[in-house]
């Protein structure tokens, strides 16, 4: 891998956990149940981009499953709430 490309990916690190902080902020802070689940489907989705890059920026195949497993928990929490909100 070029240095180019491994500088471009750890910004893209830096970045994508940026975001995730952001969005544990908005979890938290809430003030709706909307923006809560919001939050958490992003935070998967940013979750397993971030396991992704570090997978490339690393060389661990490993962390590519870990990214699965992030967005298939966000898918959960997901459907959890929206069920919880209709009863």
């Amino acid at each position: 891998m070029s240095a180019a490309v491994s500088v471009a990916l750890i910004v893209a690190a830096f970045a994508l956990f940026a975001c995730i902080l952001a969005g544990l902020w908005r979890a938290v802070a809430g003030p709706t149940i909307e923006d809560r689940l919001t939050a958490f489907v992003l935070l998967g989705a940013g979750g397993a981009a971030l396991f992704i890059v570090l997978a490339a920026i690393a060389d661990l195949p490993a962390l590519r499953d870990i990214a699965i497993v992030v967005v298939g928990l966000a898918t959960i929490v997901a459907v959890v709430f929206t069920r919880r909100s209709v009863r």
